[in-house]
């Protein structure tokens, strides 16, 4: 099942479009290029501080490969690292999500204006569906239910996110 990471970086006052840039030029293609897939970038409704963006891999262990073909091996990193460190305060904000049964996952909401998520952090993983899905429209915001990893540790009970898209 396809594992998806939802990163939240706190960034330096007008850190959003360089960061933002950095993702549009080289990041993209670098982190796809290594075995990821970088599901969106997004811009904070609420914070224009905040750059909010969600990858996905295969599986735990593609995940593991993928992210050391990055962040060690790749010149994508090397030469850029410190310019996009250089925009956040704080990149920590990490959740590793998979989607609760019953649920589609993102991989069709790409050029969507508006994905809103509510993530719900469970003791165990679900056996039955979170609740209905609601109704989909093609053209209309996305929702999605998780649950987080397998080892994942909640730190909070619930979060819900907005977030408006910044790439198609």
């Amino acid at each position: 099942m396809t594992l998806y990471e939802l990163r939240q970086y706190t960034l330096h006052p007008g850190g959003f479009p360089v960061l933002a840039d950095l993702f549009d030029r080289v990041f993209t293609d670098g982190l796809e290029a290594c075995g990821m897939r970088v599901d969106g970038q997004f811009a904070d409704l609420d914070d224009p501080d905040r750059f909010v963006w969600i990858r996905s891999f295969p599986d735990l262990d593609s995940r593991t490969d993928a992210l050391t073909a990055f962040y060690v091996d790749s010149d994508t990193w090397r030469d850029n690292r410190a310019a996009a460190n250089a925009t956040m305060i704080d990149s920590d904000d990490v959740l590793l999500l998979q989607p609760a049964p019953g649920w589609g996952d993102l991989r069709d909401s790409r050029g969507s204006e508006l994905i809103t998520a509510t993530v719900w952090l469970l003791p165990s993983p679900p056996t039955t569906p979170c609740a209905p899905a609601p109704q989909r429209s093609p053209t209309a915001s996305r929702w999605a239910c998780w649950r987080p990893t397998p080892g994942r540790t909640a730190s909070r009970a619930c979060r819900s996110a907005r977030a408006r898209t910044r790439s198609s």
